[in-house]
C-alpha cells in the first residue's frame, strides 16, 4: 500500500516538474518548435513519396519576378519592376532583392521563404495578442500564434502571397509597438516612432495594408491605463485623434508620392468610392467566412479523404479550445476584464 502511494506521489511530482519546465519555455520558442516540427513532418512525408513536401516550384507571378531578377541584376530590377509589372508597392521588389540568395539557392527557395514568413507572422500575432491582454492571456496568445502559423493561406497557388504577409506582419508589429507606447502612459515615445516607421514600411510594401490608423484610433480611445486610473473623456479623445493624425499624415504623403510617380495604368488603380460602398458588406462577411476557405475545403476534399480532413480540423479545434480554456478565456468575467483593458 505504501509502495503504491509512493509511486503515485512520484508520478504526480514528475508531472508537476514537467509542467513547470514547459511553463518556463518562452512561448516564442514553443511557436518555433511547432514550426520546426511541421517542417520535419513535411520532409518525412516527402521522403515517403506521398506527394507532400517542399517540392513546390514557382508558378504564375512567381515566375515573372524570378525572371525579372535573373534578367536585370542589381538596381535595374527595381526600376523594371516599377515600369513594367506594378507601380503600386514600391518596396515589394526590395524584399525580393534582400532575399534573392535564398530564392535562387534552390528551385524551392521561394517556398522556403514563405515558410519563414509564416514563422515571422505567427510570432508577431502572439506578441500583439499578449500585449493587448496585458499578458493575462498568455496561453490564448500562444494558441493564436500557433493557429496563424498554419492558417494563413489564400486562393493563390503562387507563393507571391509572402509579400502581403510581410506587410501584414509589419502592420501587426506597428500596432504592438503602439500598445507598448500607450502602456507606458505615452512616456516612451520611441515606441510611437517605431510604430510609425513599421506602418510606413508596411504601406509601401503592400499599399492595401493600410488599416493601422483605425486600430490606433480605437486603442487610443478605449485602452485604459492601469497606473493612472480613468482619464477625462476629452483628453482621451484628443489623444486618440492626435496619434491617429500622425499615421494619417504618413498615409496621405504616401498616396501623393504614389500618384506622382506612378505610370499610367488605365482604370486598374482608379479610385472609386462607389466600389467601396458596393463591396463593404461583402468585406465584413469575409471576416467571418472568407471565400478562400471554401476553395481550400473543396481542394482538400478532392485531394484527401473527407474523414481525414474532418478529423484534422476537429483535433485542431479541440486543441485550440483546450489551450484557450486553460486560461479561462471564455469566462464572462475574464472577457469583460479583457475588453475593458
Amino acid at each position: 500500500m505504501l509502495d503504491t502511494h509512493q509511486s503515485s506521489t512520484h508520478q504526480a511530482s514528475t508531472r508537476q516538474t514537467f509542467r513547470s519546465t514547459v511553463s518556463r519555455i518562452s512561448p516564442l520558442w514553443i511557436i518555433f518548435l511547432v514550426w520546426a516540427a511541421s517542417n520535419l513532418l513535411l520532409l518525412a512525408l516527402q521522403a515517403l513519396g506521398l506527394g507532400v513536401g517542399f517540392h513546390v516550384h514557382p508558378l504564375g507571378e512567381d515566375r515573372q519576378m524570378i525572371r525579372l531578377m535573373a534578367n536585370y541584376p542589381g538596381l535595374e530590377m527595381l526600376r523594371q519592376f516599377w515600369a513594367t509589372l506594378e507601380s503600386r508597392n514600391p518596396l515589394a521588389p526590395w524584399w525580393y532583392q534582400a532575399f534573392s540568395p535564398l530564392i535562387f539557392l534552390l528551385p524551392e527557395g521561394l517556398y522556403l521563404l514563405r515558410k519563414l514568413v509564416d514563422l515571422f507572422l505567427a510570432a508577431s500575432v502572439y506578441l500583439l495578442v499578449d500585449q493587448i491582454s496585458r499578458a493575462r492571456l498568455s496561453k490564448f496568445a500562444l494558441a493564436c500564434g500557433v493557429l496563424v502559423l498554419f492558417w494563413n493561406f489564400s486562393g493563390y497557388c503562387e507563393q507571391i502571397l509572402w509579400i502581403p504577409l510581410i506587410a501584414f506582419t509589419l502592420s501587426v508589429l506597428s500596432v504592438y509597438c503602439y500598445c507598448r507606447y500607450l502602456d507606458s502612459n505615452r512616456a516612451k515615445a520611441d515606441y510611437l516612432v517605431i510604430s510609425l516607421l513599421l506602418f510606413f514600411v508596411a504601406l509601401a510594401t503592400y499599399s492595401i495594408q493600410c488599416g493601422v490608423p483605425i486600430a490606433v484610433f480605437l486603442l487610443g480611445l478605449f485602452r485604459r491605463q492601469e497606473t493612472t486610473g480613468d482619464r477625462r473623456l476629452s483628453a482621451t479623445v484628443c489623444g486618440a485623434i492626435k496619434d491617429t493624425v500622425f499615421f494619417g499624415i504618413l498615409f496621405v504623403l504616401f498616396v501623393q508620392i504614389w500618384i506622382t510617380t506612378s505610370v499610367p495604368m488605365g482604370d486598374w488603380f482608379h479610385l472609386d468610392p462607389g466600389f467601396f460602398l458596393r463591396h463593404f458588406l461583402r468585406s465584413i462577411a469575409n471576416l467571418f467566412w472568407h471565400y478562400d476557405t471554401s476553395s481550400l475545403i473543396g481542394s482538400l476534399n478532392r485531394q484527401w479523404p473527407l474523414w481525414l480532413v474532418v478529423a484534422s480540423v476537429g483535433v485542431s479545434a479541440i486543441l485550440f479550445y483546450c489551450r484557450a480554456w486553460s486560461n479561462k478565456v471564455f469566462s464572462p468575467s475574464f472577457i469583460w476584464r479583457f475588453c475593458s483593458s
